[in-house]
C-alpha cells in the first residue's frame, strides 16, 4: 500500500498509532521487569532436597540407584511446590558423568516443556557432581530432569535447589529485561557506542570483569594472610624505562606497582635522558620518598634497550619483569607470580595475560593466551606483557640487544625460551597487566610503529640462524610473520588414504582437485572401497587403479573410520599418512607442502588444515578439548578471511587436536602409538583421541591456515540419527571421558575463561569453577 493511495492511513493516524505501540511497549516492558524481579523477594535461600518421581523409562532399583531402560530417562521434581522460585541453583551427583550426555532441566509454565528452553547442566572436574542455574516463573507447572541419553544403571542423589542472593537475581533479571529493551535499539547503539569511546564488546567485557575478578576486603585480607605464609618469597625487580612521559601516566605505572599486595619487589627505573624537567624532579622524589623505588639518570638518551639495560644493572630480585612507563599492573600480578613460584620452583619464565586501557583508564581488549606455544611465538609475540623471567637467565642470553630496538621484548622473549624446557616456561591464565592505548602506540594501533616489524624479522631471524632453509615473509596482519620452511631433499613420500562409499560425485571432484592443482612431487592414492554398489564409482574405482601411484582397497565390512585407515595406513609404502575425507576439494597447490614442511620441526609428529565450509566459513581450525562435553571445532563459522581471536586463524600453532578429515602424521608415530581405536571409536573422536596419544607419547601437533581446503562435510557418511548410532555415539563418548577424564576438561591452548559451549573464543558467561581467584579463595 502506497503512502499517497486513497487507502492510506492519513500521517496523524500514523503517529496516534505509533505513540500507542511505544506505550504499549514500555507497559508490557514494565509488566515484565516485575513479574522478573517479583520472585526473589522476601524468600529464603536454605537448599530445598529435592524429591524425584520417575516420569519415564526408568525403573526404580536399591535407592539412590536407578536403571535407565531407554535413551530418554526423565525424572519430575515431586515436591516443586515447597521449591523456591526466581532463579535457582539446581544441583546434585549422578554417576552416568558426562559420558552419559549432559542432564538437562526442563520448565513447563504453562505452555509445556520446549526443547529450546531446557537448560543443558554441567559437570564439575570430578565428573560427578552437575550444576544448573535456572529461572522458575512464579506459575512454574512442572520441573522435569532428565539425568542422561543412555540406557544403564546410574545413581542420582543429593539433589537440592537453591535461590540465587538478590543481587544475583536483580543482576540476572536486570540483563533479561535490558536484553529485551536493547534488542530494537542495537543499531543505533553500535553507530552511538564509538563516539563514546565504546562497543558492545568492551561492556561485555567489563560485565565478565565484574564476575571473574575478587575484591572487597575479605579477600583482600585472605590475601595478605596467604603471603604469610608462603614458604617461598622470592624478591622481584621490575625495570621499567622512561623517557618523558605524560606525568600522570608515569604516576600511575609507578602507583601500580607500589600497590602491590606482594611486597617484596624493587621498582629499577632509568631514564633516558628525559628533557622536561618535570618528569625528572618527580622521579627523584618518588625515588627519595619510597626506598623500593631504585633510580638512575642516563647521561645521554639511548634509546629503550639502552635505558632497559641501564634499569638492568639495578636490580637485585631472584627475577625480573619489565613494565613500560605509561602501562599498568594489576594489584595481583606478584602476587600470582609467587604462587606459580611456590607451586614449582623451576619456572625460568612466566607471563600473564593482558588488556589495553585507554587514556581514561577505562579497559578493553582483552588477550586472555594459551599456555607454551612455541609455534605460535614464531607468529607474533603472543606472550607481550606481563612477562618475569629468572634474573640469571636474562645475564645469561645478553641482556636486551641494540640491534632488535623496537622489538627487544619479543627478542628476549625468544632467545630466553631457547634455553628453556617446556615445563619452565609458565603461563598464569589471569590479566594482570594493562597495556596504555594511546593514539601513536602500538597498544593502540600495531602499524603505529612500523619499525617494530623491520626490528622483528631480526629477531626471529637470529632465532632461526641454526635452521637449514627457512624464510621468513611479512604475516597478513602487522607485527605478525609467516615461515616456510623446505622440505628435505628428497622430499618424503605421502601416502593420502581416502575412504568412500558410494559417493561418486563428491570423490570424483576430490580427486580432479587434488591431481590438477597439487604441487607436491611425491604420493600416493590409497582409495578404500567401502561396500560401494553405485555402478558410477565402482566404474570410478576401477579407472583410478590404472593410475600410476594409485591403488583401490576393498573394505568388506560395516563402516569403521579407524579400522578403514588402520588397514589402508597397514599397505602404505610413504613416510608420511594423509587421512583425508572424501568430500574434501582442494582450493591451492601448495597445501600439502605446507603441511610437510611443518613436520620438519623437531617433535611435531602431526599437521592440521584449515577447512571451509562451502559457503567460506571455517569448517575447522583446530579442535578445542572440552567443547560440548568432549571436544569441539574453534573459531566455527568465523567468515574465511576473518582474523579470528587475535589474528590466531592466519597464524600456525600448537594444538590440542585436529580433525581427521584433513591429518597428516607420521607413520612411525601412527604405528607406536597402535593406530586409530577400532575397538572402541569407530566412527568419531578418534582423530582426538589419536593426537592424544601421540601428545602423551611426547610429539606435538600443529595446525597451518596456509594449507585450506574445502569440507563438504561428512556427506558420504549421513548423521547419527538412529538409535543405534546414538548408542553407539553414546559409547564412544563414554570411551572419551573413561579414557581422558579430566584432561578434556583443561585444553592448554584454549584459555579456560572462554566459552567452552561454543568454542568460538567469545567470553565465557559463567566463572569456571576451578579458577581459585574465581571464588576469593588463596
Amino acid at each position: 500500500m502506497k503512502a499517497g493511495s486513497p487507502t492510506a492511513p492519513p500521517r496523524a493516524l500514523q503517529r496516534i498509532r505509533n505513540r500507542v505501540y511505544r506505550s504499549a511497549l514500555l507497559v508490557a516492558n514494565t509488566l515484565l521487569t516485575l513479574h522478573w524481579l517479583w520472585p526473589w523477594m522476601g524468600q529464603r535461600r536454605e537448599p530445598t532436597p529435592l524429591r524425584l518421581r520417575a516420569n519415564g523409562d526408568l525403573q526404580p532399583q536399591a535407592p539412590p540407584q536407578w536403571l535407565a531402560t531407554g535413551g530418554d530417562p526423565q525424572f519430575v521434581i515431586a515436591n516443586l511446590r515447597q521449591c523456591p522460585r526466581g532463579w535457582v541453583r539446581l544441583s546434585g551427583q549422578c554417576s552416568a558423568g558426562p559420558g552419559g550426555g549432559l542432564p538437562r532441566v526442563y520448565v513447563d509454565s504453562g505452555r509445556g516443556y520446549r526443547e529450546e528452553r531446557s537448560v543443558a547442566m554441567t559437570y564439575g572436574p570430578d565428573r560427578l557432581t552437575f550444576t544448573a542455574e535456572v529461572r522458575l516463573p512464579l506459575r512454574t507447572l512442572q520441573v522435569r530432569l532428565d539425568p542422561t541419553t543412555r540406557a544403564g544403571a546410574f545413581r542420582i542423589e543429593q539433589l537440592s535447589m537453591q535461590r540465587l542472593g538478590a543481587d544475583q537475581q536483580l543482576s540476572r533479571n536486570a540483563r533479561a529485561v535490558l536484553r529485551r529493551l536493547a534488542w530494537p535499539l542495537r543499531p543505533i547503539l553500535r553507530r552511538l557506542l564509538p563516539r563514546l569511546g565504546l562497543s558492545l564488546q568492551t561492556l561485555r567485557y567489563r560485565a565478565w570483569l565484574r564476575r571473574v575478578e575478587p575484591g572487597g576486603n575479605a579477600h583482600h585480607a585472605a590475601v595478605a594472610a596467604h603471603i604469610g605464609r608462603l614458604a617461598y618469597t622470592p624478591l622481584i625487580s621490575i625495570v621499567m624505562p622512561t623517557y618523558n612521559t605524560p606525568l600522570r601516566f608515569l604516576q600511575q605505572a609507578v602507583a601500580s606497582v607500589q600497590a602491590q599486595r606482594y611486597p617484596h619487589w624493587q621498582l629499577c627505573i632509568a631514564d633516558d635522558a628525559s628533557p622536561d624537567a618535570a618528569v625528572r624532579d618527580w622521579l627523584s622524589q618518588a625515588a627519595a620518598a619510597d626506598a623500593r623505588i631504585r633510580l638512575v639518570f642516563c647521561a645521554r638518551n639511548g634509546g629503550i634497550v639502552a635505558a632497559s639495560n641501564a634499569a638492568l644493572d639495578l636490580a637485585e630480585g631472584d627475577y625480573v619483569g619489565f613494565l613500560d612507563h605509561d602501562d599498568r599492573l594489576a594489584e595481583l600480578a606478584l602476587y600470582y607470580v609467587a604462587i606459580e613460584l611456590n607451586r614449582d620452583p623451576r619456572p625460568e619464565v612466566i607471563y600473564t595475560d593482558e588488556d589495553k586501557i585507554d587514556e581514561r583508564g577505562r579497559r578493553f581488549m582483552p588477550h586472555l593466551k594459551p599456555d607454551w606455544n612455541p609455534e605460535l611465538l614464531l607468529s607474533n609475540n603472543y606472550i607481550a606483557h606481563f612477562a618475569v623471567y629468572r634474573r640469571t637467565l636474562v645475564e645469561a642470553v645478553g641482556r636486551l640487544r641494540m640491534e632488535t630496538e623496537g622489538s627487544q621484548d619479543y627478542d628476549l622473549m625468544l632467545r630466553c625460551t631457547a634455553q628453556c624446557k617446556a615445563e619452565q616456561i609458565r603461563h598464569i591464565p589471569v590479566v594482570l597487566y594493562h597495556w596504555r592505548a594511546i593514539q601513536g602506540s602500538t597498544a593502540r594501533e600495531a602499524s603505529a610503529k612500523s619499525y617494530t616489524q623491520t626490528a622483528g624479522y631480526r629477531a626471529l631471524g637470529h632465532h632461526l640462524r641454526d635452521v637449514q632453509g627457512v624464510s621468513i615473509e611479512d604475516g597478513r596482519y602487522p607485527n605478525m610473520y609467516r615461515l616456510r620452511f623446505a622440505l628435505p631433499e628428497p622430499a618424503p613420500r605421502v601416502s593420502i588414504i581416502i575412504p568412500s562409499r558410494d559417493g561418486y560425485a563428491h570423490l570424483s571432484h576430490c580427486l580432479r582437485s587434488l591431481r590438477e592443482l597439487t604441487d607436491y612431487p611425491d604420493y600416493e592414492l590409497l582409495l578404500v572401497d567401502n561396500q560401494s554398489r553405485d555402478p558410477a564409482t565402482l566404474q570410478l574405482f576401477a579407472e583410478q587403479a590404472q593410475l600410476p601411484n594409485t591403488r583401490v582397497l576393498p573394505f568388506d565390512a560395516p563402516f569403521n573410520y579407524s579400522a578403514i585407515n588402520n588397514r589402508a595406513a597397514r599397505q602404505a609404502s610413504g613416510e608420511l599418512l594423509l587421512l583425508l575425507n572424501d568430500d574434501i576439494e582442494i582450493i591451492d597447490p601448495g597445501w600439502l607442502t605446507e603441511m610437510v614442511s611443518w613436520m620438519q620441526r623437531p617433535g611435531v609428529a602431526v599437521v592440521g588444515a584449515k577447512l571451509l565450509y562451502p559457503d567460506q566459513t571455517v569448517q575447522h581450525a583446530a579442535v578445542v578439548l572440552g567443547a560440548g562435553g568432549v571436544a569441539g571445532h574453534g573459531h566455527l563459522g568465523y567468515a574465511a578471511d576473518s582474523p579470528g581471536y587475535m589474528g590466531r586463524l592466519w597464524q600456525p600453532q600448537r594444538v590440542s587436536a585436529v580433525t581427521a578429515a584433513c591429518l597428516l602424521i607420521e607413520r612411525a608415530v601412527f604405528e607406536a602409538v597402535g593406530g586409530l581405536d577400532e575397538q572402541n571409536l569407530a566412527v568419531a573422536f578418534n582423530d582426538v583421541d589419536l593426537c592424544l596419544r601421540v601428545t602423551a607419547a611426547g610429539h606435538h601437533i600443529v595446525w597451518t591456515p596456509h594449507a585450506c581446503l574445502i569440507h563438504h562435510e561428512s556427506k558420504s557418511r549421513g548423521s547419527d540419527d538412529t538409535l543405534q548410532k546414538r548408542e553407539r555415539f553414546e559409547r564412544e563418548i563414554a570411551t572419551m571421558h573413561e579414557r581422558w577424564g579430566a584432561q578434556l576438561w583443561s585444553d592448554p591452548y584454549y584459555h579456560p575463561g572462554f566459552s567452552m559451549k561454543l568454542a568460538d573464543y567469545s567470553l565465557s558467561a559463567e566463572p569456571v569453577p576451578h579458577w581459585p581467584w574465581l571464588s576469593g579463595r588463596v
